[in-house]
């Protein structure tokens, strides 16, 4: 990721709330409270290096239509993630990088926090918690509301630096063919390390290590590499934020 000069000189780094509140264990929850220990507390299955979104004694169906219908219900029950750790770090090289762009003048973090419907009041507070996250009570911070749909090529050629996505994929299906028109070269999109269907086993990732292949994300950024900077991250840096 580098600071990028967009057209009014700002380079802006667009976030969903998603990333920044671990909305996955907060479905968990409102599914059954006593599913979250499960999860969380368990020698079979690590919360913070799983493959999948799927977890033990959660029907991955019921977890799906409630993530899909997810709201302020959900948000309430939601707890900062380890992706601050990641930001914060970013912050203080895009920084000083931005002193040597004549052509960058601001870095802006725009929180999209579709599909959630907040009060103004719970819009301040997001934003507080996001500054006070970042160690930064001053940090240029806006807040949008956008569905996948308009984030457009466009828009991202226009206004955007970088993205965090958790679900990046919804969003490269929608704008697959225009990706293909016009590429997001100086884009970059983080995005979990976690595989959508079933994990590939061990004896899978063998057959591609012997086949002369890299592993599944270095494959798919390298196939997408021509249309935008895929980024992948640990599922460590979404999930509930765990002290080191």
């Amino acid at each position: 990721m580098s600071v990028v000069g967009k057209k009014d000189k700002v380079s802006r780094i667009l976030i969903s709330l998603d990333c920044i509140l671990d909305t996955r264990l907060a479905v968990i929850m409102d599914i059954n409270p006593s599913l979250v220990d499960k999860v969380l507390v368990n020698k079979d299955f690590n919360y913070h290096e799983r493959l999948s979104d799927e977890f033990p004694d959660v029907d991955k169906s019921d977890f799906n239509a409630r993530y899909s219908n997810r709201d302020i219900t959900i948000l309430a029950q939601s707890r900062v993630t380890n992706i601050f750790n990641f930001l914060i770090e970013s912050n203080e090289i895009l920084q000083t990088e931005i002193k040597t762009k004549p052509d960058v003048e601001e870095l802006q973090y725009v929180i999209n926090t579709y599909p959630y419907l907040l009060t103004p009041k719970e819009i301040e507070d997001i934003v507080f918690c996001f500054r006070y996250n970042m160690k930064k009570q001053h940090l240029n911070v806006s807040v949008v509301w956008l569905p996948l749909e308009k984030i457009t090529i466009d828009f991202c050629n226009s206004d955007i630096t970088a993205m965090f996505m958790y679900d990046y994929d919804e969003w490269m299906s929608l704008h697959v063919e225009g990706l293909k028109k016009t590429s997001l070269h100086d884009v970059t999109l983080f995005a979990p390390m976690l595989y959508k269907e079933k994990p590939p086993t061990s004896e899978d990732i063998e057959e591609l290590k012997e086949a002369g292949m890299n592993d599944p994300f270095v494959i798919l950024s390298t196939a997408v590499r021509e249309m935008i900077e895929l980024f992948f991250l640990p599922i460590n840096e979404f999930s509930v934020y765990k002290p080191e």
